[in-house]
């Protein structure tokens, strides 16, 4: 299920670099906008290529995302980020 979330997400994100593309945007200047708006190296690499990277469950991953949640839209977010992924550490035992 977060294969398919992240895939719809990182799809989304790939018309819009697309478009950027299209409307005569550098792939330096496509890479510089996406790491101001806080996307990985890793993540822009995957996007400049079209393809789609695998979920990372791993705790500093989760740590990143709920310190980011927390940061972007407030302790709320980062709770919810929290609580998923405690349930899906439940799933995976």
């Amino acid at each position: 299920m977060a294969n398919r979330k992240q895939g719809r997400a990182f799809e989304q994100m790939r018309r819009l670099v697309e478009s950027a593309e299209a409307a005569g945007m550098s792939r330096r200047e496509i890479a510089q906008s996406l790491r101001l708006s806080g996307i990985s190296q890793q993540n822009i690499n995957h996007l400049l290529r079209g393809s789609i990277p695998k979920v990372d469950l791993s705790t500093n991953a989760y740590r990143r995302a709920e310190s980011r949640a927390r940061v972007l839209m407030g302790g709320d977010a980062a709770r919810e980020v929290r609580e998923r992924y405690m349930r899906t550490q439940t799933l995976r035992e």
